[in-house]
């Protein structure tokens, strides 16, 4: 008996000694790819952004802390405001609380565990920093790594969790406003492969503008689950974010003598929270059960609109806007079981991108069967977008302040190749209602040859005045009477009913503007070469300055103010203009 628990102990002490070896082993191989990431993320961002980096690696596991460090720029204190003091932030109100920075750092730019919580601490330093005058921002991440072969009970070379240490930097009116704002933390699986998969956890909390404590987000727990590839040029992915809620209040237009009276004192701070019983402008948009998934992939290094497909939900989505001199919010868009897509495609170098959505819901409380939204762009040069990002991490590696890069010569060889390429751009709206009627808007930019008029340009002229010869510029609509209501509702402009908008789309069927086809308004423009033309017929843009009729107007342009009884062409005509 002491001799086979004898052989048991040496089993287990063989297992042991082996499972130690395997896991120094890993533990060199992670340490080896950590550090490849990490001066991947030192080459984008710039040395002098990662302040210190050390690397403590044991038998079973490892700790690694990186120091980033951003340069904000100068910014001058309104009248009244004392530039804000420079102090630290621990983790619990690090105001990095918005999921969406770390899923586009995770999906847009694959990295490790570390690179993704860089997205999501950084994402927003100017917006977060409320410093002045050259303040620098330090954001502290920790990795607790954890060797393989079990790495968290299941196989792989690594588990990691990321989290935020600090940041230091920042005043204390950000600190109030991310004061129940947590940052979110990362969990990583490295595979034996070198790929890895994770999960970043939002936890749920709120931010609150301290002027205006009524202006704040509220938000549920979030996750987000990412998977990258080896060499980091495929990553896929899910979203899901149960509740996002975004209120905002501000003052209410003033008069102009009331203006001026806030401007000449010098001693009013810029930017006030109303009075108690001061009339506020508001904008409330609530979301519920957004779920969504995506799969990109890199080609040769952009992710720039990289090739892929993304689409998702979103339960429920509310939008509602408070005017002056009303009292309750009133609703402009509430939609349920909005369904949304988007598909990137290279084709032989030209990318092509589509974005759609649709669902069920309702324009200032007018129920329509579906409400849809379609946006395409076409033909863009690959090589010409990697030119782009390439400017882009460049300057983002410059420091805030410095003046950027001297590239024009760049830009202009970037623009003229994306030019060549002959790109188009273009959105449509849709509305049908419940018995059927069915309203539309869209528009395209296309841009085109250069015309033969071009070539008595001079030779420097700048390269906008070149590309606005090119463009191509198409609208179009299609407006249900029925649907006069709803567009009231949901501009929300005192004074601006359906009948008014009825009386103004009259006047510019009688201009000639617009077209009227039994119950529903028609219209179409298109620009091209330095030449407007509306509904067919040439159009200048002294008619619609002067107040001039358009070509089918004809003898009706006289002096009349006034056309069975609706404002004329004369100098009353207002809703015209």
């Amino acid at each position: 008996m002491n001799k086979n628990l004898g052989r048991a102990l040496a089993v287990v002490a063989a297992l042991g000694v082996l499972y130690a070896g395997t896991s120094m082993w890993l533990g060199k191989r992670v340490e080896a790819r950590y550090t490849t990431l990490l001066d991947r993320l030192e080459s984008q961002l710039g040395a002098d952004k990662v302040a210190e980096r050390h690397y403590d690696r044991g038998v079973f596991g490892a700790t690694s802390t990186v120091v980033l460090q951003f340069r904000v720029s100068d910014s001058v204190p309104e009248p009244g405001e004392a530039p804000s003091p420079s102090e630290g932030a621990d983790a619990g109100a690090a105001p990095h609380a918005d999921a969406a920075s770390g899923a586009e750092a995770a999906a847009s730019a694959p990295g490790d565990a570390a690179s993704a919580a860089v997205g999501a601490a950084t994402a927003q330093k100017l917006a977060q920093t409320g410093g002045h005058a050259g303040n620098t921002v330090r954001i502290t991440l920790r990795d607790d790594i954890r060797h393989g072969p079990l790495a968290g009970w299941r196989p792989g070379a690594a588990r990691i969790r990321t989290q935020v240490v600090s940041v230091e930097g920042i005043g204390d009116e950000t600190r109030k406003l991310f004061a129940k704002a947590r940052a979110p933390e990362f969990v990583t699986y490295v595979g034996f492969g070198g790929g890895y998969d994770g999960r970043m956890s939002l936890p749920a909390g709120e931010m609150a503008d301290p002027q205006r404590p009524a202006s704040r987000a509220q938000w549920q727990a979030a996750e987000y689950d990412y998977r990258v590839n080896a060499d980091a040029t495929h990553v896929s992915g899910a979203l899901r974010w149960p509740q996002l809620d975004f209120h905002a209040e501000g003052p209410a237009d003033q008069s102009a003598d009331a203006a001026e009276e806030e401007s000449a004192d010098a001693a009013a701070p810029a930017t006030q929270a109303p009075a108690p019983g001061q009339p506020t402008t508001a904008v409330e948009i609530a979301l519920k059960g957004l779920s969504m998934r995506f799969d990109y992939r890199e080609v040769a290094g952009q992710w720039l609109m990289a090739p892929g497909k993304a689409d998702g939900q979103i339960d429920e989505l509310t939008f509602a806007h408070r005017g002056e001199a009303q009292t309750a919010l009133q609703p402009a868009l509430a939609m349920k079981g909005l369904r949304f897509d988007a598909e990137t495609v290279d084709n032989g170098g030209l990318l092509d991108t589509v974005v759609r959505a649709a669902g069920a819901g309702s324009l200032a409380g007018a129920e329509f069967k579906e409400l849809r939204y379609e946006s395409r762009v076409t033909r863009i040069d690959a090589q010409a977008l990697a030119t782009a990002q390439r400017m882009l991490m460049a300057f983002m590696k410059a420091d805030a302040g410095k003046p950027a890069p001297d590239n024009e010569a760049q830009m202009q060889a970037m623009i003229e190749r994306f030019l060549s390429a002959k790109p188009t751009y273009s959105d449509r709206y849709s509305a049908t209602a419940n018995d059927g009627q069915k309203g539309e808007f869209g528009y395209s930019l296309v841009v085109g040859d250069l015309p033969a008029t071009a070539a008595a340009l001079p030779p420097d002229i700048p390269w906008a005045v070149r590309a606005m010869q090119r463009l191509q510029v198409k609208a179009d609509l299609r407006l249900p009477k029925s649907f006069g209501p709803a567009v009231a509702g949901m501009l929300n402009s005192p004074g601006v009913t359906a009948a008014e908008l009825t009386q103004m789309a009259d006047e510019f069927v009688r201009r000639g503007w617009l077209k009227q086809d039994g119950e529903v308004w028609t219209g179409s423009a298109e620009y091209a070469q330095g030449a407007l033309q509306v509904n067919g017929q040439p159009f200048s843009l002294a008619q619609l300055l002067m107040g001039g009729g358009g070509p089918e107007a004809g003898a009706a342009e006289e002096d009349d103010s006034t056309v069975d009884g609706v404002a004329g062409p004369g100098p009353q005509s207002t809703p015209a203009r």
